[in-house]
């Protein structure tokens, strides 16, 4: 120690206060270790610098080793970097130990008297330094060490490993040792190891100490008299606040690492030896092999891993030093025969024994390697987390001896949260499972772990693993999986060390392959041995994939903890039990509280959990089948089918019957995964020889290699015929599918399901419950639509009385209120719902509206903008509230009538729950009214007794399927429907819950609401929707059965066709499932393609071909129809029979009778053998001397009087016997009428009776009031009528491309255009007549026709015409699903029957402006009034001739019209003497004259905007110019294409204006034209085409220039072609310039000289050619004169040559080839050859509108002004003619009298339709009677 203390100051390092443990001397032995490499740089140095030959004798090597080469003295910073990490580590562990002295003796100077006694010692000794200087100390360690590879470098890390590194879990006298860990110590499965727990206490202590120093030190800040007091104040609270957070989040996050970094650690390293697989790395993997399972080696593990791995990071260290040279021991391998192994060339070349020399160190896991960090980073890394674990655990013991804290009982990070929290709310059920996630479901997630394993590696090794996780499942019990754990365990480790061994190999030094490489006839190549997983110096085995294996043991290391753990009190206590009992014990309530009335977020948790995710775990064992192909998907199909079918039935079953039935569906999924495993063979190793020879295999398990590296994917995807599978065809969706069978087991096993299950079984006894109630609805709908019939016939002609009535009742309505007003409202506070009722309260608004504030400065934009942004909201909010509340009144008769199954069913849940007795008694309590209350007594006595439930129980409470929707405000309340006998707390809290939402929510389950009401068409829609995408033989059946049967269904489709769609949609998905295989000849890839487009192709239209998306909306379609089915059973509308209360009432009642009957017989004998008895006494008293013969006499009577009772009981029996053979033959002949089941006669009658029942019940229903849809199915048919006249082209051959004007125009119409609308239009005709007769029998035998002639024609003729499939013709699509729309209403109208009445027109029912604007659009169509007024004649029985019905119809119309207009006027009404407002006269006036101008002036506005705004340029693409010469042969002809016509530019543009500047018209023209509007064309000089003139016309033309007496004409033609496709009306537009040449000219010599051949040069022609042409949109291109001024004379002049070249040798037969060329005269420019022509373009018109543009201006004027101005004309023209019959105040009497014919008409009282038309026609001719008729009222 004295040696010491002259190295360093003594008060820095020693003294009373020093640093003992690993820490204390770790530090020294730095410091001393430094201090010793220092003095031996500084001797070597001095010795290298005085003996000159030391650094020969040491050696090369030696002197140019980092640590022992002479410094250059001259290079000092070189010389500083060498000797640099020595100074560092004295630098840090000097500076560290003088810390540690003086932070100790500080802390033993301020420590309380008061400590802890285990403490004591600790204190009173030297002792460790506090976690932040170890902190500091490593983290400044690491500037030695990896600076530079010498043999000083490395001590340092192994003084470091073997100090602190090397008990991570602590240090000290105090602490644990290798065997022995801290007691309590697991996270969640970690056994004895390190943990931390209990901070809550010590935090909230804490916290108080804090929070009291806050509070003494804010009231100095409340005495400050600013206002900064205040804020100072707020910012210590917010300050306090934010501390307590981060210590909260600190604490978190220390005992998040305290629970989970030794795993961390585990997992690292064990990535870090499969990384680098050598020997020294197997000890690092199996130490975490067996530590992980076996908890107590933990620490010792941790502890060896640290010293391993400094050992392994100086061995690298060392390893790099220049000494250590490899080649001088590296072994060269020789490459063997080629029959002396089985690899190929390729192969040979790249094996780790014959590419190179052999390293032996590289199989330990050493290796030369640069960078050296990059080198040894991973095991650094390594070393780095096991100090980090250490400080965590030290850090966590640290704190709870500080705090006087004990770790907890269970390893959790929210102590607070218990199995008792789990059902308080979302908040704690989320800490819970946080907590205890892996207690409940880890061996869930190890089952997922070894499903995982084997999709990671699919090979071999994996069978093992397969194999075991058969073994465990096989168990069930959870008590006989956790005795088998510990094997299964074991295994998983040595399983590991094995596979890593196999990794490692055999050291390739050794230059001997392995035996299966040793020969070429062993039948193992590559692949085989890589799916082996054998050891092989080519392929290796993947060692990264042992990392899954890793993670397996892992897991299931933690599960044996929990099998461990779940024997112990205080993890039952907290955690709960994990226990797999199946049913509750007889009379042992449910220990979790019933969530299924949701009354919290986490109730509608459990619903969606525990109730629906059966259903959703179908989905996804339907999409496992689905995604790929294979013998196994088909099998995952039928299980998915047989669940949905039976599905809600298994539910109902006990436990262990359910339990098995899915456990062989799990044990099917996993025999599945096992098989793909093994059958990897087959697509990883011998894809090859399976692709040639056994292709079907490859289809029928759908075989694909899923890892990487067997072969090439694009070599073997060449061929097409048996190409291998693209998508997913591995074990992702069969793990998926593992993954949710195991989660609905565990729901399963749930006590929680437990209140399902009850809920499904009371949900079985009402199963038609909710067809009574509906049917009791309808009866009483059809008696309140009969009660307004006999009102309506018994006020036939009281007029006035009724008008009277109905203005009295419009007075007495109040008005409504619309969705804004309602939420603008000031709103009412809402208390509870009892206090509603008390206050006789309808409802009040859910959220209070606040008034909108007005900005105070009008100026203030801000304000505004928050105002608008208030204003939106509220619009908003009331349109969400407006469509809420209109959903709701849409859907009222359900959700009353959900309600009432709802309240039942929560009774009969109750009475199952308690193990009672259910019969129909326990409902009787719900419908008993309350004493005193006489009002329910007489709704009781005078309301139907199945709809009074449904009428009095009328709560807005929803559906307890889903969610239910808030109620509404108008409906009473729970509270005040049942009597107080019947307040269940439960349904008024789950009530409370709903109404609590907010509006979005409400929306939102209004919108559910509304689909469940409907989900009938729903299921209808889905089911069309398949029919129109799939188009094929099979997909017709259901869309047929829905229109002719489920439709027509009174009332309501039954369980028969759901149960039959249900199965057929199944079977189908089978069909096509079953065709999909690739081994059926049709599936084949040539056959494919050659039948792609053909829509006949036999697969295609029975609807079974190949294809991606076959079973995508069958999916759709099924989900639909199980979601229809779920609704039918919870609203009890599934079977219509009788319930299972009127069962069980009928057999008590038939018991109870049989018992009567028994006791009236007995005491009838009794009675009779009474009185016997007496008149044989009497007798006896009397007669005793003739007691002999009265004797015989009495024997008579008696055994005739027994004979006569007997002959009574005998038949009294007999009549009973028959009584119960016919209760017996009635139950029969509902399943078989006529009791001849088995024979033939019996099937045929089977099938008759049921279907004429059918068809019966549609003819004389009543059960559906009659209604009028007649209006609906005439729209839909219009719309269908248009679909055919604007998509004609679909239904053609080839008439795609063309429009229906331009067919017309060509006298071509297309057949099945032709035949389409002639149906359409017959159809319309015989649906109004059919209508006009009301014969429902009519109008079924039509739909029947129709149904299946348009299918017919649809989908089987009309692909035939027209070559196109019906899928790809959108058209005929749309067509077909409109005509499904016409296909409802025509059955609803035939379920309903025809109304008894039909009065006028449907768009006269209402007197308002769009029923005016309706019916005047109607009277325009021409020929539709006049047809319509014909057929209803004809097809009406009256009176009336034609004239005279069609006079009828006219004053009717007429009426109608004067009637809208009087009622507009009482809406708005004009006082007398009031002049007319402003905004009426120009609102209206102002309207008529901007029309009026606007028609004017269209024609120039429209020209002009084509011209400039909408119009659109189109440039010519072809100039042709063409020059000749009389009427002979054209001299010179040639077009400029498209690439010669070029643009202008701006600057030509600009160059043109600056050309023309000076001439004001010249520019007017320019600025008319943009620069995108002007081309030049770019004309070459020499002719295109050769000059082919016969010899005589040459001769002619020459003697004719030369000799001739008249004018010859030289003419120049120009034509430009457009392309209509962009707009215009003409393609070709045209012009020309002609110059007469006289005789005598010299122009006319010279040309004669050119054909004579005597002449060479050019013949010059002036002013020939013009330079700017204008195009404009009609067909003449005339020269631009306003740029020519001089007009001919300012054209160019031009030049014209002839040119010759020979043809052949120059022989006597050669021949010339003759052309003429054209050129610009006197050009001063070099290309002259080329003819400039600058083309200003005029827009045309788009070709959306060129069918206006193509009139012109005058063309406009002509046929449209002129026509409107007329058809304006008679608006305002002849007014006074029709005053006295227009201009009528009041037309309610002359209405009511045509309606009044109308009804006498319909009711058939033909001779008072007579008299009332005669009235109307008397009182037209009488102008005194119609001016008393049309009085206003008084």
């Amino acid at each position: 120690r004295n040696v010491q203390r002259l190295l360093l100051p003594a008060p820095w390092v020693w003294g009373h206060f020093c640093l003992l443990g690993h820490t204390g001397r770790l530090l020294q032995a730095l410091l001393g270790t430094s201090i010793l490499f220092l003095t031996a740089h500084l001797v070597f140095q001095i010795c290298l610098y005085t003996v000159p030959d030391l650094g020969q004798l040491l050696g090369q090597n030696c002197d140019s080793s980092p640590g022992s080469s002479q410094l250059d003295l001259n290079d000092i910073p070189n010389s500083v970097r060498l000797v640099a990490p020595d100074l560092w580590i004295l630098l840090v562990s000097a500076v560290c130990l003088g810390l540690g002295r003086r932070l100790l003796s500080q802390g033993s100077a301020a420590a309380p008297v008061r400590r802890l006694e285990s403490l004591k010692p600790l204190e009173q000794r030297c002792g460790d330094p506090p976690p932040l200087l170890f902190h500091l100390f490593t983290t400044l360690l690491w500037g030695m060490g990896f600076a530079h590879p010498s043999a000083t470098g490395a001590p340092p890390f192994s003084v470091w490993g073997a100090g602190e590194g090397a008990c991570p879990a602590g240090g000290g006298r105090g602490r644990a040792r290798w065997g022995r860990g801290v007691p309590g110590r697991w996270g969640a499965g970690e056994g004895a190891c390190p943990a931390g727990g209990g901070r809550r206490q010590g935090r909230g202590r804490a916290r108080q100490a804090g929070g009291r120093c806050g509070r003494d030190k804010l009231p100095c800040f409340a005495e400050v008299p600013s206002k900064w007091g205040l804020v100072l104040e707020r910012l210590v609270v917010l300050g306090w606040t934010f501390s307590d957070i981060l210590a909260r989040g600190q604490g978190f996050v220390r005992r998040l690492l305290e629970l989970h970094v030794l795993k961390l650690v585990a997992l690292y390293t064990v990535w870090v030896a499969l990384q680098e697989v050598s020997v020294m790395n197997f000890l690092l993997v199996a130490l975490w092999a067996f530590a992980l399972p076996y908890c107590r080696f933990r620490h010792m593990a941790s502890c060896l891993c640290t010293i391993w791995v400094c050992i392994i990071i100086v061995c690298k260290m060392l390893y790099q030093l220049k000494a250590v040279d490899p080649h001088e021991y590296s072994s060269n391998c020789t490459e063997p025969q080629l029959n002396g192994t089985n690899l190929l060339g390729e192969e040979l070349k790249n094996s780790t024994l014959y590419r190179g020399p052999v390293d032996p160190a590289n199989w330990f896991g050493i290796r030369k390697g640069f960078p050296n960090l990059g080198y040894i980073q991973n095991h650094l890394l390594v070393l780095m987390l096991l100090v980090f674990e250490a400080i965590v655990y030290r850090r966590q013991e640290y704190y709870r001896k500080q705090h006087q804290l004990a770790a907890p009982a269970t390893q959790t990070l929210f102590e607070g949260a218990s199995r008792e929290h789990l059902d308080r709310g979302l908040v704690s059920c989320a800490k819970y499972f946080i907590n205890y996630f892996y207690y409940k479901f880890g061996l869930e997630i190890c089952f997922l772990m070894t499903v995982n394993v084997i999709g990671q590696r699919m090979n071999f090794m994996v069978i093992l693993h397969g194999c075991w996780l058969v073994v465990i499942l096989t168990r069930r019990r959870r008590a006989a999986i956790a005795r088998l754990w510990p094997k299964y365990c074991l295994f998983l480790a040595l399983f590991l060390l094995y596979q890593y061994l196999l990794c490692v190999g055999i050291p390739p030094a050794l230059c001997i392959d392995y035996p299966w490489r040793w020969s070429r006839s062993i039948p193992m190549n590559s692949a085989l041995i890589k799916w082996m997983y054998l050891p092989d110096f080519y392929m290796a085995p993947n060692s990264t994939n042992l990392i899954s294996d890793f993670l397996l043991l892992l897991c299931a290391s933690q599960q044996w903890q929990v099998f461990a753990a779940e024997r112990t009190e205080e993890w039952l206590r907290a955690a709960g039990e994990n226990t797999d009992q199946l049913e509750l014990a007889r009379g042992r309530p449910n220990p979790v509280p019933n969530f299924i009335n949701c009354r919290s977020y986490l109730d509608m948790l459990k619903v969606v959990v525990f109730r629906y995710l059966f259903w959703f775990v179908l989905v996804v064992v339907f999409i496992t089948g689905a995604t790929r192909i294979s013998i196994f998907g088909l099998g995952y199909l039928l299980a998915c089918f047989y669940l949905l079918l039976f599905g809600t039935a298994m539910l109902r079953k006990p436990a262990k019957a359910r339990l098995v039935l899915w456990d062989c569906l799990i044990l099917y999924n996993i025999t599945v995964i096992i098989a793909k495993n093994m059958l990897s063979l087959l697509s990883c190793v011998f894809v090859q020889q399976m692709q040639s020879n056994f292709c079907w295999v490859i289809q029928l398990f759908s075989l694909v290699c899923t890892v990487k590296g067997y072969y090439d994917p694009k070599a073997m995807g060449k061929d097409q015929d048996c190409s291998l599978p693209v998508e997913e065809a591995g074990i992702i969706w069969d793990s998926i599918c593992f993954f949710f069978l195991l989660l609905q087991r565990r729901v399963f096993l749930s006590y929680y399901f437990l209140h399902v299950m009850t809920e499904l079984q009371a949900s079985a006894l009402q199963a038609s419950r909710g067809f009574a109630l509906y049917k009791a609805r309808t009866l009483k709908s059809m008696s309140s639509h009969r009660q307004a019939e006999e009102k309506s016939l018994y006020f036939l002609f009281e007029s006035d009385s009724e008008e009277e009535e109905e203005a009295s009742l419009e007075e007495q309505k109040p008005a409504k209120q619309s969705a804004f007003q309602v939420r603008a409202a000031p709103s009412r506070p809402c208390s509870s719902l009892l206090a509603v009722v008390m206050a006789g309260q309808t409802g009040c608004l859910s959220v209070p509206a606040s008034p909108l504030p007005l900005p105070a400065e009008r100026s203030n934009m801000v304000q505004r903008a928050l105002n608008m942004v208030r204003f939106l909201w509220v619009l908003c909010q009331a349109t969400v509230d407006g469509l809420t509340q209109w959903l709701q009144a849409f859907t009222k008769e359900h959700r009353d009538m959900s309600t009432v199954l709802w309240v039942e069913r929560y009774v009969l849940t109750q009475k199952l729950c308690q193990g009672e007795e259910v019969h129909s008694g326990v409902l009787d309590d719900l419908y008993q009214p309350a004493p005193g209350d006489e009002t329910n007594l007489r709704a009781a006595a005078t309301v139907d007794s199945h709809y009074s439930m449904a009428s009095r129980v009328t709560l807005g409470t929803p559906s307890p399927c889903l969610p239910r929707s808030h109620r509404r405000e108008d409906q009473p309340p729970f509270g005040s429907v049942l009597p107080r006998q019947a307040y269940f707390q439960g349904l008024e809290e789950s009530e409370q819950f709903y109404l609590s939402q907010n509006r979005f929510l409400r929306l939102l389950l209004a919108l559910y609401h509304f689909v469940a009401a409907h989900s009938e068409l729903l299921c209808y829609f889905v089911i069309i929707l398949n029919n129109m995408v799939s188009a094929s033989v099979i997909s017709l059946f259901l869309p047929i059965l829905v229109f002719l049967w489920a439709m027509l269904s009174i009332p309501r489709p039954s369980k028969r066709f759901w149960m039959t769609a249900i199965v057929f949609t199944e079977v189908v998905v089978v069909v096509k499932y079953l065709f999909q295989f690739g081994f059926f000849p049709w599936n084949s890839y040539a056959s494919l393609v050659r039948n792609e487009a053909k829509p006949f192709f036999p697969p295609r239209i029975l609807g079974l071909e190949k294809t991606d998306r076959y079973l995508k909306f069958d999916l759709v379609q099924l989900m639909a129809l199980f979601f229809h089915r779920s609704l039918l059973l919870c609203y009890g509308l599934w079977d219509h029979k009788e319930d299972a209360f009127a069962k069980w009432k009928r057999a008590a009642e038939r018991a109870e009778e049989e018992k009567h009957a028994a006791e009236r017989v007995e005491e009838e004998k009794r009675t009779a053998e009474r009185v016997e008895e007496e008149k044989r006494a009497a007798e006896r008293a009397e007669e005793e001397e003739k007691r002999a013969a009265e004797r015989a006499e009495e024997e008579e009577k008696h055994a005739a009087e027994r004979a006569e009772e007997e002959k009574h009981a005998a038949e009294r029996a007999e009549e009973e016997k028959r009584a119960a053979e016919r209760a017996e033959e009635e139950e029969k002949c509902a399943a078989d009428p006529t009791g001849l089941s088995s024979s033939p006669t019996f099937r045929a009658q089977n099938m008759y009776q049921p279907l004429r029942g059918f068809f019966c019940a549609i003819l004389h229903t009543k059960c559906q009031a009659a209604t009028d849809v007649y209006a609906l199915m005439f729209l839909a048919d219009v719309v269908d009528f248009i679909i055919i006249i604007f998509g004609f082209w679909a239904f053609g051959k080839h008439s795609a491309a063309a429009d229906i004007t331009s067919s017309l125009s060509d006298d071509q119409v297309p057949e099945a255009f032709l035949v389409m609308l002639l149906i359409q239009f017959s159809t319309m005709v015989i649906d109004r007549a059919l209508y006009l007769r009301k014969t429902v029998l009519g109008k079924l035998i039509f739909q029947v026709f129709l149904v299946f002639g348009i299918h017919l024609w649809m989908f089987f003729i009309l692909p035939a015409v027209t070559e196109r499939m019906f899928s790809l013709n959108t058209v005929a699509q749309l067509w077909y699903f409109v005509k499904c729309i016409y296909f409802a209403l025509s059955a609803y109208q035939i379920r309903c029957g025809y109304p008894t009445r039909i009065l006028g027109n449907f768009l006269t029912k209402k007197y308002n402006h769009l029923n005016l604007f309706l019916f005047q659009g109607f009277r325009l169509v021409p020929f539709l009034v006049e047809l319509r007024a014909v057929m209803d004649w004809v097809w009406t029985d009256t009176t009336l001739s034609l004239s005279n019905w069609m006079c009828v119809e006219d004053i009717y119309a007429n009426i109608f019209i004067i009637k809208c207009s009087r009622e507009t006027e009482k809406k708005y009404p004009q006082p007398k003497g009031q002049k007319k407002k402003k905004i009426v006269k120009y609102g209206m006036g102002g309207l008529i004259i901007l029309f009026l101008i606007c028609i004017i002036w269209f024609p120039l506005l429209f020209m002009s905007l084509v011209r400039s705004v909408v119009g659109v340029v189109n440039h010519p693409i072809d100039v042709t110019v063409t020059l000749q010469l009389g009427g002979y042969e054209p001299l010179f002809t040639m077009s400029a294409q498209q690439q010669s016509i070029q643009p202008f530019t701006p600057q030509d543009y600009e160059a043109l204006t600056n050309q023309f500047e000076r001439q004001p018209v010249a520019m007017q023209f320019i600025t008319l034209y943009g620069s995108e509007d002007i081309v030049t064309a770019r004309i070459e000089g020499s002719s295109g085409s050769l000059w082919s003139i016969s010899p005589p016309s040459r001769d002619q033309m020459r003697r004719e220039l030369l000799n001739g007496s008249s004018d010859i004409t030289l003419r120049l033609t120009w034509t430009f072609q457009r392309d209509l496709g962009k707009g215009g009306t003409v393609e070709h537009t045209f012009d020309k310039h002609t110059t007469d040449l006289q005789p005598g000219t010299p122009v006319r010599t010279e040309l004669a000289n050119l054909l004579q051949g005597t002449r060479d040069a050019a013949v010059q022609v002036p002013h020939l050619f013009p330079k700017y042409i204008r195009a404009p949109n009609g067909p003449e291109a005339n020269p631009v004169k306003q740029l020519l001024p001089e007009e001919e004379n300012s054209y160019l002049g031009v030049e014209v040559q002839l040119k010759r070249e020979r043809v052949g040798t120059g022989g006597s037969n050669d021949s010339f080839l003759e052309w003429w060329v054209v050129q610009l005269a006197e050009c001063q420019q070099q290309d002259c050859n080329i003819l400039p022509m600058v083309i200003f373009n005029d827009k045309v018109s788009p070709p959306s509108l060129g069918f206006l543009a193509g009139y012109g201006i005058m063309g406009l004027y002509v046929s449209i002004v002129l026509v409107i101005g007329k058809f304006v004309r008679g608006f305002f023209s002849e007014i006074s003619h029709s005053i006295m019959f227009e201009e009528l105040p009041c037309v309610d009497r002359i209405l009511k009298l045509c309606q009044d014919i109308f009804l006498v008409r319909e009711t058939g009282e033909l001779e008072l339709e007579e008299e009332l038309y005669a009235k109307l026609i008397f009182l037209y001719r009488s102008p005194e009677t119609m001016i008393k008729w049309t009085r206003e009222k008084e």
